[in-house]
Protein backbone atom coordinates (compact mmCIF):
# COMPACT_ATOMS: atom_id res chain seq x y z
CA UNK A 1 0.00 0.00 0.00
CA UNK A 2 1.20 3.58 -0.81
CA UNK A 3 1.48 5.59 1.95
CA UNK A 4 0.85 9.70 0.98
CA UNK A 5 1.48 13.04 2.91
CA UNK A 6 -1.50 15.10 3.08
CA UNK A 7 -0.56 18.51 3.75
CA UNK A 8 -3.64 19.91 4.12
CA UNK A 9 -4.19 18.45 7.92
CA UNK A 10 -1.79 17.93 10.53
CA UNK A 11 -1.35 18.38 14.28
CA UNK A 12 1.55 20.00 16.46
CA UNK A 13 3.69 17.48 18.11
CA UNK A 14 6.12 19.12 20.27
CA UNK A 15 5.72 22.70 18.39
CA UNK A 16 7.04 20.71 14.99
CA UNK A 17 3.90 20.49 12.61
CA UNK A 18 3.30 16.73 11.52
CA UNK A 19 1.34 15.99 8.59
CA UNK A 20 -1.75 13.65 8.18
CA UNK A 21 -0.87 10.36 6.53
CA UNK A 22 -3.86 9.08 3.07
CA UNK A 23 -4.98 6.71 3.94
CA UNK A 24 -6.01 7.67 7.11
CA UNK A 25 -5.15 4.90 9.75
CA UNK A 26 -8.03 4.69 12.37
CA UNK A 27 -8.76 1.71 14.70
CA UNK A 28 -7.26 -0.52 12.14
CA UNK A 29 -9.23 0.91 9.46
CA UNK A 30 -8.02 2.53 6.39
CA UNK A 31 -10.11 5.66 5.17
CA UNK A 32 -9.06 6.55 1.96
CA UNK A 33 -10.93 9.78 1.64
CA UNK A 34 -11.51 11.34 4.48
CA UNK A 35 -13.75 14.68 4.58
CA UNK A 36 -12.39 17.83 7.03
CA UNK A 37 -14.74 16.48 9.33
CA UNK A 38 -13.15 13.33 9.64
CA UNK A 39 -10.04 14.19 9.98
CA UNK A 40 -11.07 16.68 12.55
CA UNK A 41 -12.56 13.79 14.33
CA UNK A 42 -9.73 11.78 14.86
CA UNK A 43 -7.28 15.00 15.64
CA UNK A 44 -6.27 16.40 12.43
CA UNK A 45 -6.87 20.16 12.07
CA UNK A 46 -7.17 22.08 8.59
CA UNK A 47 -3.62 23.62 7.51
CA UNK A 48 -3.97 27.24 6.14
CA UNK A 49 -0.90 27.77 4.35
CA UNK A 50 -0.59 31.13 2.42
CA UNK A 51 2.81 32.06 2.10
CA UNK A 52 3.30 36.34 1.06
CA UNK A 53 5.62 37.49 -1.43
CA UNK A 54 8.58 38.03 -0.30
CA UNK A 55 9.22 42.15 -0.53
CA UNK A 56 12.78 43.04 -2.55
CA UNK A 57 15.78 42.42 -0.49
CA UNK A 58 13.80 40.08 1.92
CA UNK A 59 12.98 36.78 1.96
CA UNK A 60 9.94 34.81 3.59
CA UNK A 61 10.37 32.40 6.33
CA UNK A 62 8.08 30.44 8.79
CA UNK A 63 7.20 32.25 11.89
CA UNK A 64 5.40 29.36 14.15
CA UNK A 65 1.45 28.75 13.96
CA UNK A 66 -1.57 30.02 15.17
CA UNK A 67 -4.46 27.07 16.53
CA UNK A 68 -7.70 27.16 16.45
CA UNK A 69 -10.30 24.23 17.46
CA UNK A 70 -10.47 23.68 13.69
CA UNK A 71 -6.99 25.15 12.18
CA UNK A 72 -3.48 25.45 12.28
CA UNK A 73 -2.52 28.29 10.62
CA UNK A 74 1.14 29.16 9.33
CA UNK A 75 2.49 32.28 10.00
CA UNK A 76 5.50 34.04 7.98
CA UNK A 77 7.51 37.15 8.19
CA UNK A 78 9.80 38.90 6.19
CA UNK A 79 13.35 39.17 6.88
CA UNK A 80 15.85 41.18 5.78
CA UNK A 81 18.46 38.76 2.58
CA UNK A 82 21.81 40.35 4.66
CA UNK A 83 20.40 39.51 8.52
CA UNK A 84 20.27 35.75 7.35
CA UNK A 85 22.65 34.43 5.46
CA UNK A 86 22.44 30.98 4.18
CA UNK A 87 24.57 28.55 6.40
CA UNK A 88 25.37 24.91 5.72
CA UNK A 89 25.48 21.98 8.57
CA UNK A 90 26.73 18.44 8.74
CA UNK A 91 24.55 15.75 9.53
CA UNK A 92 27.29 14.09 11.53
CA UNK A 93 28.25 16.87 13.32
CA UNK A 94 24.91 17.39 14.44
CA UNK A 95 24.22 13.71 15.34
CA UNK A 96 27.12 13.38 17.24
CA UNK A 97 26.78 16.81 19.33
CA UNK A 98 23.08 14.98 20.05
CA UNK A 99 24.78 12.16 21.07
CA UNK A 100 27.39 13.56 23.80
CA UNK A 101 24.30 15.35 25.57
CA UNK A 102 22.74 11.96 25.88
CA UNK A 103 19.77 12.50 24.05
CA UNK A 104 20.22 10.15 20.70
CA UNK A 105 17.16 7.97 21.74
CA UNK A 106 14.88 10.84 21.98
CA UNK A 107 15.68 12.70 18.85
CA UNK A 108 15.39 9.85 16.73
CA UNK A 109 12.06 9.40 18.45
CA UNK A 110 11.43 13.13 17.10
CA UNK A 111 12.41 12.66 14.05
CA UNK A 112 10.41 9.16 13.21
CA UNK A 113 7.30 11.25 14.55
CA UNK A 114 7.36 13.59 10.99
CA UNK A 115 7.64 11.60 7.61
CA UNK A 116 9.13 15.22 6.67
CA UNK A 117 11.83 15.57 8.87
CA UNK A 118 12.49 12.19 8.71
CA UNK A 119 13.00 12.52 4.75
CA UNK A 120 14.93 15.54 5.55
CA UNK A 121 17.50 13.58 7.90
CA UNK A 122 17.68 10.46 5.89
CA UNK A 123 18.28 11.99 2.85
CA UNK A 124 20.86 14.87 3.65
CA UNK A 125 24.47 14.93 4.91
CA UNK A 126 24.10 18.33 4.85
CA UNK A 127 21.34 21.08 5.79
CA UNK A 128 20.90 24.55 4.60
CA UNK A 129 19.41 27.11 6.43
CA UNK A 130 16.55 28.41 4.02
CA UNK A 131 15.44 24.75 3.47
CA UNK A 132 12.08 25.75 3.81
CA UNK A 133 11.75 22.93 6.99
CA UNK A 134 14.85 24.33 8.68
CA UNK A 135 13.64 26.99 11.33
CA UNK A 136 10.61 23.88 12.33
CA UNK A 137 13.01 21.42 12.73
CA UNK A 138 15.44 23.36 14.73
CA UNK A 139 12.25 25.03 17.34
CA UNK A 140 10.88 21.72 17.44
CA UNK A 141 14.24 20.27 18.92
CA UNK A 142 15.26 23.02 20.76
CA UNK A 143 11.74 22.72 22.93
CA UNK A 144 11.50 19.02 22.63
CA UNK A 145 15.05 19.08 25.09
CA UNK A 146 14.78 21.96 26.30
CA UNK A 147 17.87 23.31 24.88
CA UNK A 148 18.39 27.22 25.27
CA UNK A 149 19.58 29.47 21.96
CA UNK A 150 23.05 29.34 23.28
CA UNK A 151 23.21 25.29 22.83
CA UNK A 152 21.35 25.41 19.58
CA UNK A 153 24.00 27.67 18.27
CA UNK A 154 26.65 25.59 20.03
CA UNK A 155 25.04 22.55 18.13
CA UNK A 156 25.45 24.28 14.93
CA UNK A 157 29.07 25.41 15.52
CA UNK A 158 30.38 21.80 16.59
CA UNK A 159 31.50 21.01 13.49
CA UNK A 160 34.45 23.65 13.96
CA UNK A 161 35.45 22.43 17.73
CA UNK A 162 34.29 18.95 18.25
CA UNK A 163 35.77 15.03 16.97
CA UNK A 164 33.44 13.80 14.50
CA UNK A 165 32.91 9.46 15.61
CA UNK A 166 31.34 7.69 13.02
CA UNK A 167 27.50 7.75 12.95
Amino acid sequence: MIVTVDKKHGKIVNSVLIYAELPLKVGGKLIFNPTDEIFLLYGWKKIIDNPPTSKRGYHVEQDGFDETETQIIIKYKQVEDSVHPVRTFRRSYIAQWIREKGYWNEFKELIAQSDDLQFMWETSTEFDSNHPMWEQALLGVQQAFGFTDEEIEEMLNYGETGQLLPE
